[in-house]
């Protein structure tokens, strides 16, 4: 899994904002201290001579408050066991009266790796309304602005901070596929809404909906531990089955389209009371939803399963509901391969099918027209084998799972279809 560092860059006609990076470059880039330092290429070494020191201060910072709730401190506690344990960021309240505290307790001494550390600065007083003194408030973001590194012994331990910046949110790791392959791990999706109960076994996500329907209560998952770089991906592919009589399937994310306010999301159609062995694939098109939401990194993905026809048709139901049955879920990726394209799958005379399907050793594809050469792809959209002049594939060294075969003919038309290795 990787990394997302995020430097978010906002615009705005009434003010000037920023939120950094200050990267310290043999400078205190704006900043003052109240600790003992030295410059470096790309750090400052703070000496620690009491027990809470304020290591850097700003006094006209112009950050947008509004936008920016989370300061990212990146520092290396190079002290031994007796260094600072806490890091601490004040800012003033809007009517000048004091200052507002928060504070990262979890900070390690004795470290030599470089850190991140990410306090939320969210509170009523963390906005653009600049009070600082002033005889009246001035919409011109958040002025003063504190560090402090406490409960050090204070004999000369040292500290470096590499970098600060303002952030609309604290980065998480990226994640593309969600394949529930491990028993009782739901993989950072947090359920909510109403269920009677859910598992994760066997390689799927099963969700026992609500044994009665009740008014205003809907089915509700959120994704809270991952985020994706919406720009690498353009199609978010869902494979379930759905044994009910729900009949739509809403997906939901944050974008910084507006600032990672409210939600954008679409809604599906679903295939109702599917029995098993038998799965669905569900392919959303991301890039064509509303407002050209789908860009940066997005996060806080949220998937709702209801019955809208019930709901329309019962004057009972003034709200969202979800009627009983169960549903099930494969798998969540993320890919740039468009397996629902109607174009590829028309293009020609060509009449194809695949057998078996599920397959476990060989996989027969009958065409109408000559095939020049078969690839398969995984749901990522990456080609795993592929194979000339022939019309069968050997597929018994794949995973199980869900796959594309992408068949060239020889007229030069292209043709996806799925299958599934048991």
């Amino acid at each position: 899994m990787k990394k997302i560092t995020l430097i978010i860059l906002l615009g705005f006609s009434t003010a000037v904002f920023s939120q950094g990076p200050w990267e310290f470059s043999n400078t205190l880039d704006g900043w003052t201290s109240g600790a003992s330092y030295g410059l470096n290429s790309d750090h400052i070494t703070f000496t620690l001579n009491s027990g809470n020191t304020t290591v850097l201060e700003h006094a006209t910072l112009n950050v947008n408050g509004d936008n920016n709730a989370i300061v990212a401190v990146t520092l290396k506690n190079t002290s031994d066991g007796s260094g600072p344990t806490e890091l601490r960021a004040t800012f003033k309240k809007d009517d000048g009266s004091g200052n507002i505290n928060r504070k990262e307790l979890a900070l390690d001494n004795n470290d030599n790796s470089l850190r991140t550390y990410y306090i939320d600065l969210s509170n009523s007083n963390w906005n653009n309304d600049s009070h600082d003194g002033a005889s009246t408030v001035t919409d011109r973001g958040e002025q003063f602005f504190q560090i402090h590194l406490r409960n050090s012994n204070g004999s000369g331990e040292t500290v470096e901070i590499h970098k600060i910046e303002f952030l609309a949110f604290e980065p998480k790791p990226e994640l593309v596929s969600y394949t529930f392959e491990t028993d009782t791990d739901e993989e950072g999706w947090v359920f909510n809404g109403v269920q009677d109960n859910y598992t994760v076994a066997s390689d799927v996500l099963n969700i026992e909906l609500p044994a009665t329907t009740v008014n205003d209560e809907i089915v509700e998952f959120d994704q809270t531990e991952y985020q994706i770089d919406a720009d690498s991906y353009d199609y978010v592919n869902i494979i379930y089955r759905n044994e009910s009589e729900n009949d739509e399937f809403r997906f939901q994310f944050r974008s910084i389209e507006n600032n990672y306010g409210n939600l954008y999301g679409v809604n599906m159609t679903l295939t109702e009371n599917m029995i098993s062995p038998s799965f669905g694939l569900m392919q959303i098109d991301l890039k064509n939803i509303s407002s050209n939401s789908w860009k940066g990194t997005t996060f806080d993905f949220r998937i709702l399963i209801r019955n809208e026809e019930e709901q329309a048709n019962n004057p009972a139901f003034s709200n969202d509901i979800t009627t009983p049955g169960n549903f099930i879920i494969e798998s969540i990726t993320f890919s740039n391969l468009s397996l629902l394209g109607n174009e590829e799958e028309t293009i020609g005379n060509a009449i194809i099918s695949l057998y078996p399907n599920p397959a476990n050793n060989l996989l027969n594809i009958k065409s109408s027209t000559p095939i020049d050469s078969i690839e398969i792809h995984n749901i990522l959209g990456q080609r795993i084998t592929s194979i000339q002049g022939s019309n069968q594939i050997d597929v018994s060294n794949l995973t199980n799972g869900t796959y594309t075969c992408k068949i060239y003919l020889e007229d030069g038309s292209v043709i996806i279809k799925r299958f599934v290795k048991q």
